[in-house]
């Protein structure tokens, strides 16, 4: 019998509040920083409630996924698919039919690091490095988060959990952008989109949440599967609840109208907060340093998970993890080169919205039917090990 996985188990040892940290730090990345002008463009000051609709809309698909994963604990959905879709007798078929799942998954992750890695350079040679070529930047950041992407999936979750306070200290700014500059007249009058505006700005809004299909790889570690939708849900309510406040901080600073013409909103935001009681008095440099965290534990995230989704696959040894991390780097910097300016990568991560959503619906629509009607079920870890 074949194992479960690519190497012996070294323990299921992500607890409940990594988990909680691995969904947040996935999904708050690069996105943030336009998302008020992506969503803004089509509805408006109706944007506000249209991210909570978001957050909404991903939150029913995480809890879906969660459910189906909650089912196979101690298995990736590279692991638990082939059975779901096969049988003992012939494995082939399972692993077969699992491979449009791969082939998704990967697309997802590739185009979403290719995404990130190019708008983050695009910020950091446009607002601190302006001499320093974007090839450069994206090529050493790239090379970074291979490193950190090669761990196993539980040191992946310790760095994680390292990071995450670092990553809440632009929130305090935007509280002051608010304060200081905000206008509660910006924010009126709402109810001026129709529905077709409405769901398209609910797309748009959904590529900034694409990272929590990380828990399709990361929840065959979890200690406590039990507990995965309280993790996942805390996650779902606290980067919705970022997103709400970055966009509430932009538009009652700016307005729905200078929104759409400034390339990053929630950026300028916090280059208006003036400190100088505290001896300082330009904010992006040390702001853009915080928001390089963020997302390089997204990006490395991503990576790590394309690296456990092959891997578990094609039952590659732990050798391969390093090679197959930096095997992916060529790849992403490729396409991440590929987009002549910033607006035709604003265009790609609009469609990456649209597969992110018909993936997301797609696997849990097929595989949680199949698996109940066919009553599949996965043991408990200890179980799972033994096997």
């Amino acid at each position: 019998m074949s194992k479960l996985r690519s190497e012996p188990d070294v323990g299921h040892t992500i607890s409940p509040y990594q988990a909680f940290v691995l969904m947040y730090q996935s999904m708050y990345g690069v996105g943030i920083l336009s998302l008020p002008r992506d969503v803004g463009k089509f509805t408006g000051n109706d944007l506000l409630w249209v991210i909570v609709l978001s957050g909404l809309t991903v939150w029913g698909i995480v809890m879906l996924n969660t459910w189906l994963s909650q089912r196979y604990p101690g298995m990736t959905i590279m692991t638990y698919a082939p059975r779901i879709l096969g049988n003992d007798k012939r494995e082939w078929v399972g692993k077969v039919l699992t491979f449009p799942i791969l082939a998704g998954l990967a697309t997802f992750w590739i185009m979403g690091m290719s995404i990130s890695t190019r708008v983050f350079g695009e910020v950091v040679v446009t607002g601190v490095l302006v001499q320093t070529p974007i090839e450069a930047v994206i090529l050493v950041f790239l090379i970074a988060s291979a490193i950190a992407g090669g761990s196993h999936p539980t040191n992946m979750a310790k760095f994680n959990e390292f990071m995450f306070p670092f990553t809440l200290i632009p929130i305090l700014l935007l509280v002051i952008a608010l304060v200081q500059r905000g206008e509660l007249a910006n924010l009126f009058p709402m109810g001026e989109a129709n529905w077709p505006l409405i769901l398209r700005g609910v797309v748009s809004a959904t590529y900034s949440f694409a990272g929590y299909k990380i828990l399709l790889i990361f929840s065959g570690y979890y200690a406590k599967p039990y507990k995965s939708y309280q993790s996942h849900s805390t996650a779902m309510l606290s980067v919705t609840f970022i997103y709400w406040f970055a966009c509430l901080t932009s538009l009652s600073v700016f307005g729905k109208d200078e929104i759409n013409n400034i390339l990053y909103p929630v950026w300028e935001s916090i280059k208006v907060v003036y400190l100088k009681e505290l001896f300082f008095e330009r904010m992006e440099s040390a702001i853009l340093a915080i928001w390089l965290i963020a997302v390089f534990c997204s990006i490395s995230n991503l990576l790590m998970s394309l690296v456990q989704a092959l891997m578990d696959a094609f039952h590659l040894h732990e050798k391969w993890r390093r090679w197959l991390s930096f095997s992916i780097v060529p790849i992403v910097y490729f396409i991440a080169m590929i987009p002549q300016n910033i607006k035709v990568v604003g265009v790609y991560a609009s469609r990456l919205g649209i597969l992110a959503l018909m993936l997301a619906l797609s696997i849990p629509a097929i595989l949680l039917p199949v698996s109940l009607i066919r009553k599949k079920k996965g043991e408990s870890p200890s179980e799972t090990t033994a096997s």
